[in-house]
């Protein structure tokens, strides 16, 4: 029996229990709701849901998990030009993440400048344009693992470390990292996942 129960204990130790699980934040800025949900689809290992939430119907996200990584996935959109009280009540669905994925288009350079500002939000609360905290924020020395999403290969690795610097995150104070991604192929999404499995295994482990 104390065999048994040994063997038990050592198979179960290595499949993520629910407590382990990591809630994983992802955010975009955008309007190709397709690709971003099959993004969260090829993260997750079973079906996504949408989720509205019950206090206030204005905040939405799509939901996976991953049980390989240990990762619950809250997938938000954002916008900086929406009613105060929309973009509170989405910023609330991924403050408390233990890691965050900005995903952008690296083809679409014009919605970098809204999404740069909705991830100043997110970093300090407010915008140098307009100071006033409001917005929650995530909480401090968190990873962002920043995915340029070129949908179709060829990854252009050079175009997105230059697009990445219009959002400005060494301005913030994040401890961020980037890598390129396509929703075509599902290459590189895996690799990425991994990568923010082991960075957030604990002291000592980076990018």
């Amino acid at each position: 029996m104390t065999s048994l129960l040994t063997r038990l204990k050592t198979l179960l130790g290595a499949i993520p229990s629910l407590q382990s699980f990591k809630k994983i934040g992802i955010v975009t800025e955008g309007d190709d709701f397709t690709n971003d949900k099959i993004l969260l689809q090829l993260l997750s290992d079973n079906p996504i849901n949408h989720y509205v939430s019950e206090p206030d119907p204005w905040a939405s996200a799509e939901l996976g998990s991953n049980r390989q990584y240990g990762f619950d996935f809250t997938l938000v959109y954002l916008g900086f030009n929406g009613p105060e009280r929309w973009l509170v009540a989405n910023g609330l669905l991924y403050s408390d993440s233990d890691a965050l994925i900005v995903v952008f288009d690296p083809l679409n350079p014009w919605v970098l400048d809204s999404l740069r500002l909705c991830l100043e939000l997110s970093a300090k609360g407010t915008v140098s344009s307009k100071p006033n905290d409001f917005y929650p924020t995530v909480k401090k020395g968190i990873p962002w693992l920043v995915l340029a999403n070129f949908k179709e290969e060829p990854l252009d690795e050079e175009k997105a470390r230059e697009q990445v610097k219009v959002l400005k995150l060494d301005t913030l104070d994040v401890d961020w990292h980037l890598r390129a991604v396509s929703t075509t192929s599902g290459v590189g999404i895996d690799d990425a996942a991994s990568l923010l499995r082991k960075r957030l295994n604990g002291p000592g482990s980076n990018w």
